[in-house]
């Protein structure tokens, strides 16, 4: 659920839980498996719980590609209740990967959205693209299963900086028990960031990650020493790291959850958490501030959420981020790729207000060009032209 902190009516921030559902689309590879070609129809649904409720995700059969023997699958999300009872605006994420017997993902599809007012309508939202028959066969063939991951978001506020992200306790006892003993008895490893050092055990940060693992058991500086310097690395990110890897729930800021997701990705914990994050990230709903400060970031730190998610909301609030301070300090390349999705008369007042905000524009003259490039002039309207003079 989704618990929000307010102060003399100001939005300080909210908690909302990542629990995400993990579907096995096992009747979808066995339809894949008997036909070659796409059968005439086909509808199926796969029922969930998710943090709000009960959920269905129906996968259609859509029309034929180029009039050919391949057709799309779309995917529609619905909710599983009485449409009176419905949320509005929930956001959503969800990965359609193929999966190997010994647990290797080759992600498939990724998508992301807000479903309005559709569940209230009856209605399902998603994609009439899904994944293509022929592709999905391929790999079912090739001996994976197949999977979708799919997290569902509470109506909320715009998320602030403020905004944290439960990511919950591990469900193993063990695990649990041994949460306190970070930083305490029986450690055998030292990580340090950021000035900081944390004790550890070796063995429990092997079994998180392989890529601990490699570095702790074998010849590598950091077996010998029992030491892992992680460079660059923030040390809040590192906590909150260790205290996953520990079983404990962390509650991630927004302002970390980046550095986060990009440590678990960089580390491969085993427990799923850079997933978690990425999901995370791709269904949130940000306000100005928040996607001011984190969309630079998600740009290089978490690609998916920032195609399938970030970048699309900077877009639609362009007008709303070019006056404030840190969009001065977006990389050129940013400023381009968010005003090619956005209106024509933000776009260019934020090309305006960028160069304008630069330490030193005369040095950046050169970029005009690319970015005037960037303003959908076809779709200016006359309004617009006259805006700009």
């Amino acid at each position: 659920m989704t618990d929000i902190c307010r102060t003399e009516g100001r939005m300080l921030g909210y908690a909302t839980e990542l629990q995400p559902a993990t579907l096995a689309l096992d009747a979808l590879a066995d339809a894949l498996r008997q036909h070659e070609a796409p059968p005439d129809a086909l509808c199926l649904k796969f029922e969930f719980q998710s943090h709000l409720g009960g959920c269905c995700y129906r996968v259609d059969l859509e029309q034929p590609i180029d009039g050919g023997n391949d057709r799309w699958l779309g995917g529609w999300l619905y909710w599983g209740g009485a449409k009176e009872a419905a949320p509005v605006n929930a956001s959503y994420a969800l990965e359609l990967a193929a999966v190997k017997e010994g647990g290797t993902r080759q992600d498939l599809r990724r998508s992301a959205g807000c479903v309005g007012d559709a569940w209230t309508e009856g209605c399902g939202y998603g994609a009439s693209q899904l994944c293509k028959w022929s592709r999905l066969r391929r790999a079912v063939l090739d001996g994976c299963s197949l999977q979708m991951t799919v997290v569902v978001l509470p109506p909320s506020e715009p998320a602030t900086l403020d905004t944290t992200l439960n990511v919950p306790s591990s469900p193993n006892g063990t695990l649990a028990a041994i949460g306190t003993m970070l930083d305490g008895p029986f450690t055998g490893a030292a990580l340090t960031a950021g000035g900081r050092t944390f004790r550890a055990h070796r063995v429990v940060l092997a079994a998180a990650s392989p890529v601990f693992l490699s570095m702790l058991d074998g010849t590598m500086r950091e077996a010998r020493e029992a030491a892992v310097e992680l460079v660059e690395a923030d040390a809040g990110a590192v906590e909150l790291l260790l205290r996953h890897v520990y079983g404990g729930a962390i509650d991630v800021p927004l302002s970390l959850a980046l550095q986060l997701y990009a440590l678990a990705d960089q580390y491969q914990l085993a427990s799923g958490l850079q997933q978690r994050l990425r999901l995370g990230l791709m269904a949130l709903q940000l306000g100005p501030e928040a996607l001011c400060e984190v969309a630079p970031s998600a740009r290089t730190l978490c690609r998916a959420a920032y195609s399938h998610n970030i970048k699309d909301q900077a877009a639609a609030a362009l007008s709303q981020l070019s006056p404030l301070p840190t969009f001065a300090g977006w990389p050129a390349d940013a400023v381009v790729e968010v005003m090619e999705g956005a209106d024509p008369l933000p776009a260019f007042i934020a090309a305006v207000a960028w160069m304008e905000a630069q330490p030193q524009p005369v040095e950046q003259q050169h970029l005009w060009p690319q970015l005037l490039d960037a303003v959908a002039w076809a779709k200016a309207s006359s309004g617009d032209l006259r805006a700009m003079l």
